[in-house]
């Protein structure tokens, strides 16, 4: 915060209220010996976190009992004005650091230490307001214009707190699915008596690579497009993100959505919300389930949970379909449809329930197909190549679909190959000696980028690593490109050279295909299959 007082990233910029001028020293800079003097009347909450940066900027965290001191040591002549200005400044900062789009960056004890600030400038105010009747009076228009926003962020400041929310990316996998794929699912005998109630739990084993995400997608889609009002909740399931999956933060993630969707939010929620704040304490599992169960119960509606990839889940945390087996025998609107690998643990936990073979299903239809022909058309590259050659691209097709065994991903990656080459020639070369496994393929991908200069070759390698270990999902292009040219900060700098910052398109050239932007998705880049 410069001395003018300019809070980014708001648009506006606030004179500096004088409680502020009464920390500048006499020859216009930051007293620090002020500053040192006033966080330590605050050191036991830390509530207020100041800190320089560069000549004749400030820092400023967080301060949500600015306003209790500026009523004991402001100039009282001054102290109305003063209170008021500094209650909209923080609030100003409060939404900076919490509705901003780096917010999600946050470790989970900063995200609760910034929402128990929240709580105390919140009861801080109420004390105030008790302290001074007319306080409440001068701050009415103020109040009026965010009271219903505020109500809407506290909500959202809750939901986040009880898990993340699924639906997030169930638009990201809906624009990766090719049209006219997956409706033999839905068409499917044994999917129509499920949703017809004659079974109230259904699974679908499948391969690696053979699409069992997509059709998760896919039903999840179908469910909050075709079947509205019914709850929809969904869960993907990550081998990357299994260690936070246990069945309790599963259970709250489910929560979540339920609420989200039934637009209720329960009292009970609001004070474990505030507990945890306060204490740092978490609701029970039991208390959980009695809530969202009690969702379901309450619901005339058909209540559908999908659960994606159960196999990348720990042992342990497979429990959750044991947890949602009991409410199964409570509630009669309840159905449950699991994508798997067919590991052993896995067919057996299902045995008793039916069963949908994805691969034999797809011998029998023509997604395959339909998505290696999708695929090829929308490859630039190869279209110029293949031309008019009807006879050629068949071919392509033809040997594409034959030499991924239906592996939609094996699929995907070997067209990204044969993209490689320049010439007719070169292509049916290429499809003639393709790879005959995953591993094979990801193998000769990666000496493609080792083989690039060693610029080229080192970015590549970075673009890899932030995608594969980004916990969070797919990445904004922005997001990887401050976090590539972060690496090239030196010790002696203090902020970010957007010189460093690579160009998207050869963030994703140098990952040889391993790597795709989705436009459609606020340009995100994807983590490699």
């Amino acid at each position: 915060i410069p001395r003018r007082l300019a809070i980014a990233p708001a648009e506006t910029t606030i004179d500096p209220p004088k409680w502020l001028q009464l920390l500048l020293a006499d020859n216009g800079e930051w007293d620090w010996g002020k500053f040192d003097e006033l966080c330590h009347d605050f050191k036991e909450l830390s509530l207020l976190q100041l800190s320089p940066m560069g000549p004749g900027a400030l820092q400023l965290s967080i301060h949500p009992l600015v306003s209790e001191w500026i009523k004991h040591r402001a100039d009282p002549d001054a102290k109305r004005e003063c209170l008021l200005q500094a209650i909209a400044i923080v609030n100003m900062c409060l939404r900076v650091k919490l509705l901003t789009i780096e917010r999600p960056l946050l470790s989970v004890e900063t995200e609760q230490q910034f929402y128990r600030h929240q709580l105390s400038c919140t009861e801080n105010l109420r004390e105030l307001q008790k302290k001074d009747s007319t306080f409440l009076r001068d701050l009415r228009p103020f109040l009026e214009a965010v009271e219903d926003d505020e109500s809407l962020q506290y909500d959202k400041a809750i939901l986040d707190w009880l898990g993340p929310n699924d639906f997030d990316r169930l638009a990201d996998c809906l624009s990766l699915v090719v049209k006219g794929t997956g409706k033999w699912l839905i068409n499917h005998h044994l999917f129509q008596e499920w949703i017809q109630g004659k079974h109230q739990e259904l699974w679908c084993f499948g391969i690696p690579g053979s699409g069992k995400t997509m059709l998760a997608s896919q039903v999840a889609g179908y469910f909050h497009s075709i079947l509205s009002p019914n709850l929809v909740l969904l869960v993907y399931c990550n081998v990357r993100d299994s260690t936070r999956q246990t069945a309790n933060n599963i259970i709250r993630g489910l929560l979540r959505q339920a609420i989200q969707q039934d637009g209720n939010m329960p009292n009970e929620i609001r004070v474990w919300f505030e507990d945890a704040m306060k204490y740092n304490s978490l609701p029970t599992l039991s208390k959980i389930k009695a809530v969202l169960f009690g969702k379901f119960r309450s619901t005339k509606n058909s209540v559908y949970i999908v659960i994606d990839g159960l196999d990348e889940l720990q042992p342990q945390n497979r429990e959750i379909i044991t947890i949602l087996r009991d409410e199964l025998a409570e509630s009669s609107t309840l159905r449950i449809i699991v994508t798997s690998r067919p590991t052993d643990g896995l067919v057996e936990l299902s045995s008793n329930s039916p069963a949908v073979d994805i691969n034999a299903q797809l011998s029998k239809t023509d997604d395959l197909r339909i998505f290696v022909s999708a695929k090829i058309t929308n490859n630039k590259h190869l279209q110029r190549i293949i031309g008019s050659d009807s006879a050629l691209r068949e071919e392509i097709e033809d040997r594409v679909i034959i030499s991924s065994k239906g592996l939609f991903l094996f699929a995907a990656l070997l067209i990204e190959k044969l993209s490689s080459v320049n010439t007719r020639q070169q292509l049916r070369k290429a499809y003639q000696t393709s790879p005959d496994s995953l591993t094979e393929i990801y193998n000769k991908t990666l000496q493609k980028i080792s083989s690039q200069s060693p610029e080229d070759s080192k970015l590549g390698d970075l673009v890899l690593m932030w995608l594969a270990f980004s916990y969070l999902g797919p990445m904004g292009c922005r997001e990887l490109q401050h976090a590539l040219a972060a690496t090239h900060i030196q010790p002696s700098e203090n902020c970010l050279n957007e010189d460093w910052l690579p160009r998207t398109d050869t963030m994703y050239t140098v990952t040889a295909g391993l790597v795709t932007v989705d436009e459609e998705a606020d340009r995100r880049l994807r983590r490699p299959a």
